[in-house]
């Protein structure tokens, strides 16, 4: 035990180390404090503000958003956040996010040790190594966002997995690829936001995605995934966001996804997800937007009374683009809280319930493309937040009720292409003070305003195609300063262009008056009109000299089919933007301006059926993007030059009914995208080139009416698409290879039925070139106005062909034109013509076949018409089938061995007794019809010789069709008398 005397010193010793202590600790306050206010002073730890000033010196700053990224202090820089409670003012939020930034993001972003909050999303920056693996060492990051940032080859996963504390994850639009992606995240049950938008993630969604039990959002969207969606994703109990929509997922919606009463917005659009909408949707008591477009969505659309209680919160409703059907329930008008409603495209019918009115919070609604029926619902006048109404493309047969007023917030109305009728008058339109387009085309809506009228509207678009307008263009248009496009086609208007036309709206770029009878010159002045539709009018005058400075801007212009005379001007190559140019139908003389040459941009250029003479300029050669060249119709001359083997993306090349001369030129076999070849009615000559089975895209091929001569080249027959091949009325000799006709388009019926038309224009949607086609079938020369793809024939009549028919003509099953008439052809006539199933008319006529009439022919259930006549065929006619019996003597004649029915005035059994035919000497009667024929072609030509020499002297054009004819005529006798000297 220690005496007092002994404590004394102890305690004495303890003080002075105690207070030494002390000073120690004061000594250690004060370096802390003044450690402390050196960081006050200076911001972020130095470490942390060198490693923010190589990052921004690394990258590039194009919109000035780093500038503030100056002095010591980083704490007050834009983007960059301080922790300014734990010592030395740590940085521990990076958000930069939209800032624009460009180049190399710097390792130095590592140095930012105590990181939590990391936002790079919405730039245009890349990885440099050690990136972006570094990013494993941010170990307290708890929001990460790279969106935009290139991770694809990155091994990114593994980098992700070692965050443990994340808890929000965006890595949208970052490349990632693969199905195995997802992976990473299945340990990562503590995710409250995951967003892997805009990649190629693809296979299924994984089942233990459902385990994210504290998930609130989940975007999935824009990806590869497939299969169907799980329904453990009902499991998730926290979500309020869901979007798989623009994926591949199939299957139907299911029903775990009902489970979720949490969730606010649900987008499924844009998959492949089939089966009915489930009525139990109704019990997302939540549901603000829900989006299920684009899918294979059958059935009704369930009644959603129930919803007015459970999910009375829904704002967005989109069921578009789907096979749904029925009525629109009118219970949809007891969520009051729409305002946006999408039922388009889709097989609705009926009327539109008038609980839609209802809806006062509702601003768009969308039925186009269904089979409504009615009309406007009175109703419809309380919906006072409506702003767009697209009702386009239904049946509405109903009238547009006189005393229905359009709600005054109305800006957008499209009652387009259906069948409405009534008056429209400003009543209706007395409180639309916002509206700016309106369309009421394709009706039978007839428009009664006021001669004065001045809307209370500035309209941005107009269009009225096909509503009875009447008299001349309506004045109260001249009021509409801000127009920019006008579509009064087919609206019966009369009279000339008003000047004001040009002028009233500065904004006006589309402008289309065509199939009126409007009147008088073609005066334009200077707009910005970009696509210009008069086609079809009565304008008549000359096209302005310096027309290229009232349409500077100009792409499309359609002046087709009108009274336009006087020469093509030369300024219209000046027109460097023009990208379709029709001025066919017109009476245009003089050449082709060789200055169209330097239209670069030009697609389309018909010029055809004018009176255009001289020859076709090399130099359009040089239009390298032209897709349709049609100079067909007119009184052109010489040969074809070189250079138009030059457009290359040519899909329609006509150039039929001119005088063009001499042989094919070779460069033409560089048109591989060519679909029509027309070059019938002409002088061209030399041999038929074979090359022209190189043209692998040809669907039609004209050559009738010129002079070629020499075999049929085999290689046609290997043409794959070829559906109409016309080379009558030519000199063609030989014998019919057996491989021509195999024609792979012509094997089958074509199931698909479109027409060949390209040239699109992109501001009038429904404006396209059409080509058409003069052949001759049934018997006559016809005119066709479309080509389409189902459309067949094979042409060869009236030329020096010899030989037997070949077998494999059967081979062409959906043939639905065949006309071998006026050759020499010789044999019997194959029984393989019962096999064109397709087969409506059918021309042998004028040969040299024998034998009998194959019975198989009579079994062609479209056969319509049929022409055996003139030669030398024998037997009964068979009365096999359903059509023979309906044919009358002219399909018969001229085959003196031929006898039944219809020869014979009656028929008393429908199976007579085979019995000898009457005896008949064939070449006296062919003899006899012949000298007749002779004698009548000589008195003809001699009364009418004088009065044909006087007009054909003074008229070129009846002069060259004169010559055209006389041809036919020497052919038709050439081979009558090669045929009785036989």
């Amino acid at each position: 035990m220690l005496l007092r005397k002994d404590i004394a010193p102890e305690q004495k010793r303890r003080k002075i180390i105690m207070s030494r202590m002390k000073g120690l600790d004061i000594l250690l306050y004060h370096f802390m404090f003044f450690n402390f206010l050196s960081h006050g002073l200076h911001g972020c730890p130095p470490q942390e503000l060198k490693a923010l000033l190589t990052i921004r010196n690394t990258i590039s700053d194009s919109s000035g958003e780093l500038n503030s990224w100056e002095g010591n202090d980083c704490c007050t820089w834009r983007g960059v956040h301080c922790d300014k409670v734990e010592m030395g003012k740590p940085v521990y939020k990076l958000d930069i996010r939209g800032f624009g930034l460009s180049g190399n993001m710097s390792s130095s972003l590592l140095e930012l040790k105590h990181l939590k909050h990391l936002d790079l999303g919405g730039n245009n920056l890349s990885w440099v190594s050690p990136m972006p693996a570094g990013l494993g060492s941010l170990t307290n990051i708890t929001y990460l966002s790279l969106n935009g940032l290139s991770l694809q080859g990155s091994k990114i996963s593994p980098v992700i997995g070692s965050l443990t504390k994340l808890n929000h994850l965006e890595l949208s639009n970052c490349g990632l690829q693969g199905f195995t992606v997802l992976n990473f995240l299945v340990n990562f049950l503590s995710l409250r936001f995951l967003d892997l938008s805009r990649n190629v993630v693809s296979g299924s969604i994984p089942s233990w995605v459902g385990n994210m039990s504290k998930l609130a959002s989940l975007d999935l969207s824009y990806n590869h995934l497939n299969g169907s969606i799980p329904s453990c994703l009902g499991n998730m109990n926290k979500l309020a966001s869901l979007d798989l929509s623009d994926n591949r997922l199939n299957g139907s919606i299911p029903a775990g996804l009902t489970k979720l009463h949490f969730l606010t917005y649900l987008d499924l659009s844009l998959n492949k997800i089939d089966g009915i909408i489930p009525k139990t949707l109704g019990n997302l008591i939540n549901l603000e937007y829900l989006d299920l477009s684009n899918n294979i969505l059958r059935g009704n659309i369930p009644s959603l009374a129930h919803m007015n209680t459970n999910a009375g919160s829904l704002s967005y409703l989109d069921l578009g683009c789907n096979q749904l059907e029925g009525i629109i329930p009118p219970s949809l008008g007891f969520l009051i809280n729409l305002y946006y409603i999408d039922l388009s495209c889709n097989n609705l019918s009926g009327e539109i319930p008038p609980s839609v009115g209802n809806l006062s919070a509702l601003v768009s609604l969308g039925l186009r493309d269904n089979h409504l029926s009615g009309s406007l619902p009175l109703s419809f006048s309380h919906l006072s937040s409506l702003t767009c109404l697209d009702v386009r493309n239904n049946v509405w047969n109903g009238t547009f009720d006189p005393s229905l007023k359009l709600p005054s917030s109305l800006q957008t109305l499209v009652l387009t292409n259906n069948s409405m009728v009534g008056i429209i008058s400003e009543v209706q339109f007395q409180n639309t003070f916002k509206l700016e387009a309106l369309g009421l085309s394709d009706n039978r809506l007839s428009l009664n305003f006021s001669s004065t009228w001045i809307p209370p509207f500035q309209l941005l678009e107009l269009s009225l195609r096909r509503c009875k307008i009447g008299g001349p263009i309506p004045s109260w248009i001249s009021t509409q300063y801000w127009l920019r496009t006008l579509d009064l086609s087919e609206t019966e208007l009369v009279g000339s262009l008003p000047s004001w036309l040009w002028s009233f709206s500065s904004d006006l770029t589309v402008l289309i008056l065509s199939y009126n009878h409007l009147e008088g010159p073609f005066s334009p002045t200077f707009v910005r009109i970009e696509l210009l539709d008069l086609s079809s009018n009565e304008l008549s005058g000359h096209l302005l000299t310096n027309i290229d400075d009232c349409f500077l801007y100009v792409r499309s212009l359609y002046l087709e089919d009108n009274k336009l005379e006087g020469k093509i001007p030369a300024s219209l190559g000046n027109l460097s933007s023009l990208y379709s140019l029709d001025l066919s139908g017109n009476l245009f003389t003089g050449s082709i301006p060789a200055s169209l040459g330097d239209l670069d941009s030009l697609e389309v250029l018909n010029l055809g059926n004018n009176h255009l003479n001289g020859e076709i300029p090399g130099n359009l050669g040089s239009l390298s993007m032209l897709l349709i060249f049609n100079i067909a119709n007119n009184h052109l001359k010489g040969k074809i030059p070189d250079e138009l083997g030059n457009m290359t993306h040519l899909y329609s090349f006509r150039i039929q009914m001119n005088n063009v001369q001499g042989l094919l030129p070779l460069s033409l076999t560089k048109l591989s995208n060519l679909q029509v070849l027309d070059m019938g009615e002409n002088n061209l000559a030399g041999d038929m080139p074979d090359w022209i089975a190189n043209l692998s895209s040809l669907r039609v091929l004209g050559m009738r009416q010129n002079k070629f001569e020499g075999e049929l080249p085999p290689q046609i027959g290997k043409m794959p698409w070829i559906q109409i091949v016309d080379l009558s009325s030519n000199l063609l000799c030989g014998e019919i290879p057996e491989s021509y006709f195999n024609f792979s388009a012509m094997k089958n019926e074509q199931q698909i039925d479109f027409q060949i038309a390209v040239g699109e224009d992109s501001y009038a949607q429904d404006k396209y070139y059409k080509d058409d086609l003069y052949i001759s079938f049934k018997g006559k020369d016809r005119h066709i106005e479309y080509i389409v793809s189902s459309f067949t024939c094979v042409d060869l009549s009236q030329n020096r062909l010899r030989g037997h028919l070949p077998p494999a003509i059967g081979n062409l099953q959906g043939l639905m034109f065949l006309n071998l008439s006026r050759n020499t052809l010789s044999g019997p006539i194959p029984d393989t013509l019962g096999n064109l199933s397709q087969l409506e008319s059918l021309d042998l006529s004028l040969n040299n076949f024998t034998g009998q009439i194959p019975f198989q022919i009579g079994l062609l259930d479209y056969l319509g018409y049929l022409n055996l006549s003139y030669n030398n065929l024998s037997g009964r006619i068979p009365l096999e089938g359903r059509h023979m019996d309906t044919f009358d003597n002219s399909s018969f004649l001229g085959n003196p061995n031929l006898w039944g029915c219809p020869l014979e005035r009656k028929c008393s059994h429908p199976h007579p007794k085979l019995s000898s035919p009457p005896i008949m000497d064939v070449k006296k009667e062919k003899e006899k019809a012949f000298q007749w024929y002779e004698m009548s072609v000589g008195l003809s030509v001699g009364m009418g010789f004088s009065t044909v020499v006087m007009v054909l002297a003074l008229n070129e054009s009846w002069r060259n069709k004169c010559f055209e004819l006389m041809d036919t005529a020497v052919a038709f006798l050439f081979t009558k008398l090669f045929n009785r000297r036989r």
